[in-house]
C-alpha cells in the first residue's frame, strides 16, 4: 500500500483521537477521505492539513450567545428544517474548580468578570460511538471584563479526573460544582449550535462562532442565526448557562 495512504485507525493514532472521531470528521467534510475498494483511506498530506487547520483554530477567539429554553423540541425541528448537521452526541460530566478564596457566587462572579480570573474544569465525555470516556482539562477566561460573549479557551487531554484533581488541589483549587448533561452539537453555515440538557436544571442552547477579531457583523450574524432557529430575545442570557446552573447546584 502507498505509504502516503492511511487507514482510519492509522490516522486516528497520528491525530491522537478515537477512530470514530476520524469518521465523524470525514462525514462533516473537515477531513478528506476516499474509498479504496470497500475501505476508506486518508492521505498523509490531508491529515497534516487537518492538523494545521486545528492548530490555527487555537488562535481564534469564540463569540457565543446563550439561551435557556423550555421548548427544545421546536428548536431541534427548526435545525432539521434548515438542514443543520448533527455532528456529535455525548454524555458530559463537568467538574468545576474554584480558587480557595472563592466562598460565594458573588466572589466568583467578581473574580471571573474582572477578566483576570478564570474558569477551570475537568470534563469526562463519552460520545455515542466510544466505549471509553475521554477526560480533558480546560481553562476559560474573558477577553474583556464583564463581556461573557467573547472568550479565550485552552484545553488538554488528561489521563483521569483523580490525577488532575490532585494537581488542582496543589494549586489551591477545589471542586465546587458538578454539571451532568446530555449534549447534542449541530453545524449550520459555519455556526456551532450546542444543546445541553442539564440534570436537575434545564436546557441550555449556545450558538458559537470562532473569529480572529470581533465586530458588529459577527454579532449580528449570531443574533440572526438565533432568530432563524426560533430562539427568543427573552430567553437570552448575557452570562453562561453554567453560571445560571451554578446558582442552584454549586456548593461553595
Amino acid at each position: 500500500m502507498n505509504d502516503n495512504l492511511l487507514t482510519i485507525k492509522e490516522a486516528a493514532k497520528i491525530l491522537n483521537i478515537h477512530w470514530q472521531s476520524v469518521r465523524n470528521h470525514i462525514k462533516s467534510g473537515k477531513l478528506k477521505g476516499f474509498k479504496v475498494g470497500k475501505s476508506v483511506r486518508i492521505s498523509r498530506n490531508d491529515v497534516d492539513a487537518f492538523i494545521r487547520a486545528e492548530s490555527e483554530k487555537q488562535h481564534l477567539k469564540e463569540y457565543e450567545q446563550r439561551y435557556l429554553v423550555n421548548d427544545k423540541k421546536t428548536i431541534k425541528q427548526n435545525l432539521l428544517n434548515l438542514n443543520a448537521k448533527l455532528i456529535y452526541l455525548s454524555h458530559v460530566v463537568d467538574h468545576w474548580y474554584f480558587m480557595d478564596h472563592i466562598k460565594s457566587q458573588e466572589d466568583n462572579d467578581n473574580w471571573f468578570d474582572s477578566a483576570k480570573g478564570f474558569g477551570a474544569r475537568i470534563r469526562v465525555e463519552k460520545n455515542e460511538y466510544s466505549n471509553t470516556p475521554i477526560t480533558t482539562f480546560e481553562v476559560k477566561r474573558l477577553v474583556s471584563p464583564h463581556d461573557h460573549s467573547y472568550c479565550i479557551e485552552s484545553e488538554i487531554k488528561v489521563s483521569s479526573v483523580e490525577e488532575m484533581d490532585r494537581v488542582l488541589r496543589n494549586m489551591n483549587l477545589r471542586q465546587c460544582l458538578l454539571i451532568d448533561k446530555q449534549r447534542e452539537i449541530y453545524e449550520l453555515d459555519g455556526y456551532k449550535i450546542c444543546i445541553d440538557d442539564i440534570k436537575d436544571f434545564g436546557c441550555g442552547i449556545e450558538i458559537e462562532y470562532k473569529v480572529k477579531e470581533l465586530n458588529e457583523e459577527v454579532k449580528k450574524g449570531v443574533t440572526d442565526m438565533a432568530h432563524n432557529l426560533g430562539l427568543k430575545d427573552s430567553e437570552k442570557y448575557e452570562k453562561t448557562i453554567t453560571r445560571e446552573a451554578m446558582k442552584k447546584l454549586a456548593r461553595f
